[in-house]
Order: C-alpha cells, then sequence, then structure tokens
C-alpha cells in the first residue's frame, strides 16, 4: 500500500463535518508524517493544509484534486498555468452564469 504524504487533516476524535464546523475542536495539520501545526476550527486548519500544497509545492491528493482546483480557482481565484479538468472548468463556467 502506497503511503499519503499529502497535507491532512488528523482529528481527535471522528465526527462529521457539520460537527467540526460547529465546534471547537482539536485538529493536527500533518505533512509527510510531520505536525506543522494545531487549531481549533476546521476554517483555519483547511487553510493551512491548502496553503501547505503551495508552500511546499506538492501535488493535490488526487482524491481531492477537482475540489481543491475549484477552491484554487473560483473561490480564491488563484491563477495558474495549468488548465482544470473539465467537470471543474464546467462548474465554473455555470458559476459564474448565475
Amino acid at each position: 500500500m502506497k503511503e499519503n504524504n499529502t497535507p491532512a487533516l488528523v482529528l481527535s476524535e471522528e465526527m462529521t463535518l457539520e460537527e467540526m464546523l460547529k465546534t471547537t475542536v482539536v485538529i493536527n495539520v500533518k505533512v509527510e508524517k510531520c505536525q506543522i501545526c494545531t487549531k481549533n476550527d476546521f476554517i483555519h486548519a483547511y487553510m493551512v493544509v491548502f496553503a501547505s500544497y503551495y508552500t511546499f509545492n506538492l501535488a493535490y491528493n488526487p482524491k481531492l484534486c477537482a475540489t481543491l482546483t475549484f477552491v484554487q480557482k473560483f473561490l480564491l481565484d488563484i491563477g495558474d498555468k495549468v488548465k482544470p479538468i473539465t467537470k471543474v472548468l464546467s462548474l465554473i463556467s455555470n458559476l459564474k452564469k448565475l
């Protein structure tokens, strides 16, 4: 089994995203098994993970690639020369029409 070395959120207990957003929870942010920080809310922890991809020049995890590309290109408006996959382009195009 191949080891996953991409940034990760590690929770002190298992919970849903809704529970994470509503409560204070200890979230450790790890990159390649090294803990880089601890946050008490999901939004800040997520932003640390997202920034880690840029700081450490990492490729997006294939399972999260479409989601992270959408966040990068549409929500944060961070452009680069890499063309997103078709479904991300289609979603961005449809949202801009609204």
